[in-house]
């Protein structure tokens, strides 16, 4: 796209300001996600994060700063708002084009090992209840054990949907878990 790093700067600060604004308590929220993350990744060697729904890369240069021995993929569907990601926060992350919740997304992120996190902060809300869904089981499936998914959106008060898939996504994992540690004697339920 060819976008300067003066232009990338100025509309991610515009886009900052906006949100600020639009999601109360932002910073607070990117906080809590890399608080998370780093007691997840702590003592990992190259622990791997994939960030959904990256816009301009806001909460990835927190990320990166914070962990900076961390790979994070940042994931984006809208072309404009990955190049101001790609131009305003290069070393950031691996940034990566395509559609969360649509088939092939998982192949386009390119992994060579399972990811320990996967956050989001305003992107899910965005997905069809079966897209949601299925999303939270790809990642489940995805994520190593004892990898964490940290969707900090603002559903509505009254949405139980997100609880309702998240806990079924656990109960899921969790009688694959079961089934592992009796194929293997495994009595911690863990893989390896």
């Amino acid at each position: 796209m060819g976008l300067s790093m003066a232009a990338a700067e100025r509309w991610v600060r515009r886009w900052d300001r906006q949100q600020q604004r639009y999601a109360i308590d932002r910073e607070e929220r990117f906080t809590v996600i890399a608080d998370v993350v780093q007691q997840v990744t702590n003592g990992r060697r190259r622990p791997l994060i994939i960030e959904l729904g990256c816009g301009p890369g806001s909460l990835t240069a927190r990320l990166a700063g914070r962990l900076p021995e961390a790979e994070v993929i940042a994931v984006e569907m809208d072309p404009l708002l990955l190049e101001l990601a790609r131009t305003r926060h290069a070393d950031a992350a691996r940034y990566v084009e395509t559609v969360i919740g649509e088939a092939g997304w998982i192949d386009a992120l390119g992994l060579d090992r399972p990811p320990h996190a996967a956050v989001s902060t305003k992107a899910l809300h965005c997905l069809a209840e079966d897209s949601l869904r299925r999303t939270y089981h790809q990642l489940a499936d995805l994520l190593r054990p004892g990898g964490v998914l940290v969707n900090a959106d603002h559903f509505p008060p009254d949405d139980t949907q997100p609880t309702q898939i998240a806990a079924h996504v656990g109960n899921r994992r969790a009688e694959r878990l079961r089934a592992f540690a009796t194929r293997t004697g495994n009595p911690g339920g863990q893989p390896p």
